[in-house]
């Protein structure tokens, strides 16, 4: 997968027609690096989206949270919040408590890191 965005640019790109609502994520890879806890994300686009398939990346990680169930499909999204931090963090829930723009204690599937990554597959 080639790098084609990062950071602020990443919150821009899913946006629209690649929104990642009903996108279908695929696998989540969690691992450590120089930078601390590093999530991959891998995802399955919506079929009007540009990409069929893309990776966010998620570095230095300053928490997360996933829980899967087998009575509930893994994992399509059809809510979702994906914003900058009052920090300048990048915040994404998978499975948010509301659509607000704020951290809420009742999100699921939650990521919280210091920069992020947007890959596509070639």
């Amino acid at each position: 997968m080639d790098l084609f965005c990062e950071n602020a640019d990443v919150l821009h790109q899913f946006t629209g027609k690649n929104s990642l609502v009903d996108a279908e994520i695929e696998k989540i890879e969690i691992g450590k690096v120089d930078e601390g806890v590093v999530i991959d994300v891998h995802l399955c686009m919506r079929p009007s989206s540009d990409w069929s398939k893309i990776r966010i990346r998620f570095i230095h990680c300053l928490y997360y949270s996933f829980y899967h169930s087998n009575d509930v499909y893994f994992h399509l999204i059809d809510r979702l919040k994906f914003f900058v931090t009052d920090e300048s963090y990048f915040y994404a829930s998978f499975d948010p408590y509301d659509e607000e723009k704020c951290i809420s204690s009742e999100d699921n599937d939650v990521i919280c890191a210091k920069r992020i990554q947007g890959y596509q597959s070639t």
